[in-house]
Formats: C-alpha cells, structure tokens, sequence
C-alpha cells in the first residue's frame, strides 16, 4: 500500500484497486484532504490499464460517517474557505461517478451524510447486516449539497428518495436493499471478501466493453427510451470495428465466455 494518508490505494492481480479510507478515528468523516486524495485514487486508476474495477471501502468501525464538520468549521472561519469547500469535495465525488472504470463500494457502520453520498457515487454497493444508511441533513437545518439528492432519486426513485431526505431517516441494510439502494446484504465478516469478489468478476471481462457499458448505464437515466438503444448501437458497432477487440469478443465467443456461467 501506499504511504499512510486519509486514503490508501493498492492495485491487486486481479485487477482490482481497493481504495481505503483510512480515517478511522474520525469514523472516516470526509474532510478536504481526504476528498482531495479520492480523487488522485481515481485519476492513478483510470491511468492504470492492468486496473478493471475500483474497490471503494473504509477502515475501522464505519465506511463513512458524514461531514468532519470540526474541520469544517475551521474552514469556513477562513476567508474564501466556504467557496473552497462547496468546490472541492463535491468535485471529487463527480470525479468518482465519472470514472470510466466500475466503482464498487463495500459499506459498514455508519453510511450517512456526505458517506452516503460517497457510496451512491458508485456503480454497485454491497452492504454488510448492521449497516445505517441516511441523508440526516434536514435534522441540523441543511441539505445534502454533494450531489447526493439527484443520485439518490435515480437510484430509488422520487418517493423513496423522498422519504429519505425529507425524514431524514436512517435505514439498516435490509431495508435498504428492499429499497434498491444495496445490491446485496451480507454478514460483516464477510463483506469485503465479497466486495472483492464482485469488482474481481467485473475486472475479469474486456476492459473496454466494461468502460463502454458503464458510460451507456450512466447516460441512460438522461436519455428518454426512444433513444438509449441508439447509444447502445453506436457502442456496439465502436468496439466491433476496432480489430484488436474484435478479436477479443471473437476469442471469448469462441472459449464460451459469453455461455450463463462462463
């Protein structure tokens, strides 16, 4: 791993970057420099051509536990500090939503504030049973500004989102898998093993194609149905008229990697 800091990265064989959050005795409450070191994970990653996936998880007790409001309240007593934050942090999450490279996340304890908006910049979260998800901003009379309404609506949808940010109310992990809100709920002992292995599987197949799907899932909520088959025919016939890729999806048609379970 890389030298300590808010953030370590480390590139596996099989293609995978974890990228951990290491402030673990401020229950990895996201600060600028930490916002700020998320972002080189991701730009060192998407540079990276051995890197298929990004594995997002946090040390100690919790995945993220919102805002390191202490800090921020050193900033904002700064001039220009609050133009600076506004800028800074919510910049490093579109950075991860816009990382060509699939972005898993593996969440635990406290997923609340500003960490679940973290997560809900990734393209999959697995969640461990005991797991508390929220938006609990309206209870202190503010309002998620990093992005995080509009991803959670098209995540869960208007009602649900709703509920959450108007409630302000915290989920378990059950209930925000009924939600759609996880993929997946597994034991804690278990869930980065298997965060690990759904970013592996992810890794394991064509980079390109990986990048061009993830783009086409990303554009499609702003596209109306009448046009997202296009993009996804123009992506189709991109990588089939590169040579070299074709003779990737030939190869893999031709060992059954396209076969359920292949």
């Amino acid at each position: 791993m890389d030298a300590p800091g808010p953030v370590r990265s480390e590139v596996g064989e099989d293609g995978v970057s974890v990228v951990m959050l290491c402030r673990a005795a401020k229950r990895n409450a996201v600060d600028v420099p930490l916002a700020e070191a998320l972002a080189a994970a991701c730009e060192a990653a998407e540079a990276d051509a051995g890197v298929g996936c990004l594995l997002l998880a946090g040390e100690g007790p919790s995945f993220c536990a919102g805002i390191d409001f202490h800090a921020f309240a050193a900033l904002f007593a700064e001039p220009g500090g609050m133009e600076q934050a506004f800028a800074r942090i919510p910049g490093a999450f579109t950075r991860i939503e816009a990382l060509a490279v699939p972005v898993v996340a593996a969440l635990h304890g406290a997923v609340l504030g500003a960490g679940l908006e973290l997560a809900l910049a990734a393209d999959v979260r697995i969640a461990a049973r005991g797991a508390r998800l929220g938006l609990p901003e309206v209870r202190v009379g503010m309002v998620p500004d990093l992005g995080g309404i509009g991803r959670l609506v098209d995540v869960v949808g208007h009602a649900a989102a709703s509920r959450l940010v108007l409630g302000a109310e915290d989920l378990d992990a059950e209930d925000a898998l009924a939600l759609g809100l996880v993929s997946e709920v597994v034991p804690p002992e278990d869930l980065l093993s298997r965060a690990r292995a759904v970013a592996a599987r992810i890794a394991s197949h064509p980079r390109r194609a990986t990048r061009e799907a993830k783009r086409l899932l990303r554009a499609a909520a702003d596209l109306p149905a009448s046009r997202r088959r296009e993009g996804e025919v123009a992506a189709q016939k991109a990588l089939l008229s590169d040579p070299d890729h074709l003779g990737v999806v030939l190869g893999s048609l031709l060992a059954g990697r396209g076969r359920p379970g292949g």
